[in-house]
């Protein structure tokens, strides 16, 4: 039997062992956190920056997820552990529950001092596409802006191109581990195989390019689910990113019913997916489609409230799908702005609409007669637009960023005021779909 001293310096030697056994297990893996101390906030325009969030809290076992410009700087000052998962919009710009922000956060800033966000602790993941010289531009503006007001980054930026699989999954590894299921709570949609039933070219001789109706129906069984302003994503071999497509048709309609501008460039190269939906693809053929979710531009509790419906070109689609929903909800009162190039060539919207109760301002900026753009309609009818938002109106714009969206979200602020777009955009009455 060994003396009482040696078996106690026995015992100390295996605990000692022990413990570095430990230490080494801890710094190899990541670090472990209950559930329910992390925010996961989103700053997303088409709703993929919003699915990885969901999928990011999932993981951390976190209940929800915030647009960003519902996160107060007065929480961050608070401290804690946030993850930021941030797309980019248009020219390097915020999206739209993104921009008000980094503004308050200035604001912030002005009155608490420096450094007033010394116990805050984030990581951020910033998509964007590098075809477009304002790469993540949104992104490394909010690291930049977190990073001046005392932030701890405790780790890198993960900085996505084109929905880099890669990059995400690697994202999704430095996550810190925490004891729940890491199964998504809502995983992406399968695609689903659909035949092209019929395309209809809607305005030869247009001076904007060709447009065409795709209809589609399912190769095999019912359709799927999905709501008005959601998005169908088509996704080929050999093509470096998947393409988005406002829906103009619901579930209930039996098909899904898009419309498509073939793009052309300045050396008269055709855009790879447009002119393949346009041109390629074969009455009979069949090709898959991932329905998107595209929460911000749900109608939600607006069903049922006057609609404003603003946009241009291939814009109508999304906005024929609220018309439609709206109606099935038992609203009635609805009034679209829709402009277009040539009323000879490109007056196919009252014909797609069929809505005798719609009130349709239709304007062309290459009318012979009367020339004008969405924006100058509306300033025309500035007195009754305002009245509509003050019983209950909510605002939906869908179409071109440049041009037309940049056009009439200047003339909504002017006509207004900007803290009267900004409260409607806070309540949900004010939605856009720009690309």
């Amino acid at each position: 039997m060994l003396p009482p001293a040696r078996l106690a310096l026995a015992a100390f030697l295996l605990l000692a062992w022990l413990g570095l056994c430990w230490h080494a297990w801890r710094r190899t893996r990541p670090v472990l956190s209950p559930a329910g101390e992390w925010t996961v906030v989103y700053a997303s325009q088409t709703g993929t920056a919003q699915t990885l969030a969901e999928e990011s809290a999932a993981r951390l076992g976190v209940a929800g997820v915030l647009p960003l410009d519902h996160l107060s700087p007065q929480a961050l000052a608070a401290g804690g552990r946030f993850l930021f998962i941030v797309a980019t919009a248009g020219d390097g710009e915020a999206p739209d529950n993104a921009r008000h922000f980094v503004a308050r956060l200035a604001d912030f800033r002005r009155t608490a001092g420096d450094s007033p966000l010394r116990a805050c602790r984030y990581s951020l993941l910033a998509l964007g596409d590098d075809r477009y010289p304002a790469f993540c531009a949104f992104g490394r503006q909010l690291d930049g802006v977190l990073t001046m007001a005392g932030a701890t980054a405790w780790q890198a930026a993960h900085y996505v191109n084109r929905g880099d699989a890669d990059v995400v999954e690697a994202w999704f590894a430095a996550l810190p581990a925490v004891a729940v299921d890491t199964t998504p709570a809502c995983p992406p949609a399968r695609p689903v195989r659909w035949c092209l039933r019929e395309r209809e070219y809607l305005n030869p001789g247009s001076p904007g390019g060709e447009i065409h109706r795709l209809v589609f129906a399912p190769h095999d069984g019912p359709p799927p689910s999905w709501q008005s302003g959601d998005l169908a994503s088509i996704r080929l071999e050999g093509w470096d990113a998947a393409r988005d497509y406002s829906i103009a048709s619901l579930p209930a309609d039996g098909c899904l019913q898009l419309l498509v501008r073939r793009q052309v460039d300045a050396h008269g190269r055709p855009g790879l997916a447009s002119n393949f939906l346009c041109r390629e693809l074969r009455v009979g053929e069949s090709v898959d489609w991932r329905i998107r979710p595209h929460a911000a531009f749900a109608l939600d509790d607006n069903a049922r409230r006057p609609l404003i419906l603003i946009g241009g070109g291939v814009g109508l689609a999304g906005l024929m799908a609220h018309l439609k929903a709206a109606r099935a909800a038992g609203g009635d009162q609805h009034w679209l702005f829709y402009g277009e190039r040539c009323p000879r060539s490109d007056g196919y919207a009252s014909r797609l609409l069929l809505d005798a109760g719609l009130r349709l301002e239709q304007v062309f900026s290459r009318c012979p007669d009367q020339p004008g753009y969405v924006q100058h309609r509306l300033q025309q009818c500035a007195v009754e637009l305002r009245a509509w938002v003050e019983h209950g109106a909510a605002i939906y714009v869908c179409g071109s960023r440049r041009g037309m969206g940049e056009g009439v979200e200047q003339t909504l602020r002017e006509l207004l005021g900007e803290a009267g777009l900004a409260g409607l955009a806070e309540s949900g009455r004010y939605r856009r779909d720009v690309f």
